[in-house]
């Protein structure tokens, strides 16, 4: 009896942990905000194209998105989005890119421009060849881009000023509907960057998992290379 209440508990520790290692990070942004974000992280945007209702959607996600595999490259290699039809905020991206058919996965560069697109189902192996075929090769130096647009309620009204030393600075690492997935980004962020990250609820309803706090130019390039070391997707809001 004893014996199998182990093999039982060990049998749940390992695969929560391996949900914890599949989790897929979706950064909830709109085009523009993609774009730079394209550009602060060095890497192109998959933009996956899904709803609910959609079954072959649900199946790429269990079948396809949910390997390890696949979860490993779109989390170090990617900007991922994944854009609900049945989300009003979405509606950009499925205008925008004229996307007619579910699922839709698409590759766009930080300019916003096209560069593939694979529609209907997939099976692993075919997806993780197309995945490998537009990961992005990054520069060897360092590039620190500054960002200003609004995002209600958290931040400010966008200005055309740049970065100032001692400011006010949100940056985000991600945006999860499920509030437990935030929570453990938030704590991997936090053990990462030694530094208090926090979760918003938007607008939308995704937590979002934020760093905000008062920063000089020297420390927001010390959070961005350890954030690039780590290779942890961020978006610098503000």
């Amino acid at each position: 009896m004893i014996t199998l209440i182990v093999s039982t508990l060990l049998s749940s520790l390992s695969f929560l942990s391996n949900l914890e290692n599949e989790m897929i990070v979706y950064n909830d942004l709109s085009i523009s905000e993609a774009k730079l974000a394209s550009t602060q992280n060095e890497k192109n945007i998959l933009v996956i194209y899904s709803a609910e209702w959609c079954l072959p959607c649900q199946l790429l996600d269990d079948k396809v998105l949910s390997n390890e595999g696949v979860t490993k490259i779109l989390a170090n290699d990617f900007v991922t989005i994944k854009a609900d039809y049945d989300n009003i905020e979405n509606q950009e991206w499925f205008i925008g890119y004229s996307v007619k058919r579910l699922p839709t996965m698409s590759v766009v560069n930080n300019l916003g421009s096209e560069l593939d697109r694979f529609e209907g189902s997939a099976d692993y192996s075919e997806f993780k060849n197309w995945l490998l075929k537009h990961v992005k090769q990054k520069r060897k130096t360092l590039r620190v881009v500054s960002a200003q647009f609004s995002s209600p309620p958290i931040v400010k009204v966008p200005t055309e000023k740049t970065l100032n030393k001692s400011k006010f600075s949100v940056i985000q690492f991600g945006a999860f509907s499920n509030e437990n997935n935030a929570k453990v980004h938030q704590e991997k962020v936090q053990s990462i960057l030694n530094r208090s990250i926090d979760i918003h609820i938007g607008d939308n309803g995704l937590f979002k998992v934020l760093l905000i706090e008062e920063l000089d130019d020297s420390q927001l390039e010390s959070i961005t290379r350890k954030a690039k070391e780590s290779k942890l997707n961020y978006f610098i809001k503000y």
